[in-house]
């Protein structure tokens, strides 16, 4: 399946975007009644069933979709993903859950092993990924490798719920700020990972989180490069749209939600 380019693991890559009944620079939770089912999904609150991407850049324009079906429990059971309004590709994912593992089978089969309702690690073929907790449930660690390459770890630092930096090494990492944002539901944030399932199911990889940042620094080798962040809402408070702007690019990222 091709990855929908979403809030990338690579520290340095086109990275992007994240989402009251209001949504404003307050540090006010989400109200909603939060719960969950014995597989660890939240329930309580909207599902997303769609995101379509806008890329620009000063060569091209693309755009790509991902919808998201459930099941009678609130599982993410298919994904269908297209670019171009499926001129250039078009692919479909479906899910099966059973005790502390998922599985998603597409143009490859990959394997959710999850320990407390958390997964622990992503097997397909050559790649392998490990993802480590802190006492609050939230992702601190995610190691990989893909086709024999050598080990590389990324370590995530939170304050709370506000996702703060994610670090490879001196040379690369990056530092979030955030001016008060929040809103309704959660923040279809994924940068720990490229896992499609990771956009429905973030509380599986502790990344479930309102707080919306206004800008991030990336740290490149002595460089450093400014993505800023600009947001709308439904009536509701739920995410409507987020537009990231840096790096030579602007992403416009629409979400749907019922």
């Amino acid at each position: 399946m091709k990855t929908l380019r979403l809030f990338g693991m690579a520290i340095v890559a086109m990275m992007l975007a994240m989402p009251a009944t209001s949504c404003d620079d307050d540090d006010d939770d989400d109200d909603t009644q939060i719960e969950t089912t014995e597989d660890g999904i939240v329930t309580g609150q909207k599902k997303l069933i769609r995101i379509t991407s806008r890329f620009e850049d000063s060569n091209d324009i693309e755009i790509d979709t991902i919808l998201f079906t459930y099941d009678s429990k609130g599982r993410l059971s298919k994904l269908e993903e297209y670019g171009n309004d499926g001129q250039s590709y078009h692919d479909t994912d479906t899910y099966s859950w059973s005790d502390n593992e998922i599985k998603q089978y597409g143009s490859c089969t990959y394997t959710f092993t999850l320990s407390d309702n958390l997964v622990i690690a992503e097997e397909f073929a050559d790649f392998l990924a490990k993802f480590e907790y802190n006492s609050g449930n939230r992702l601190t660690k995610f190691g990989y490798s893909e086709s024999q390459e050598r080990w590389k770890d990324y370590e995530y630092s939170w304050d709370g719920d506000r996702l703060i930096k994610i670090y490879e090494d001196s040379e690369f990492y990056r530092v979030y700020h955030y001016g008060g944002k929040t809103c309704k539901g959660y923040a279809p944030m994924n940068e720990a990972f490229e896992s499609s399932i990771g956009y429905a199911h973030p509380e599986l990889f502790g990344c479930r989180t309102n707080q919306l940042p206004d800008e991030e620094i990336t740290y490149a080798r002595g460089e450093e490069y400014q993505g800023v962040y600009s947001y709308t809402f439904y009536k509701d408070g739920y995410l409507e749209s987020v537009t990231h702007e840096g790096y030579g690019m602007k992403s416009v990222y629409f979400y749907f939600w019922e």
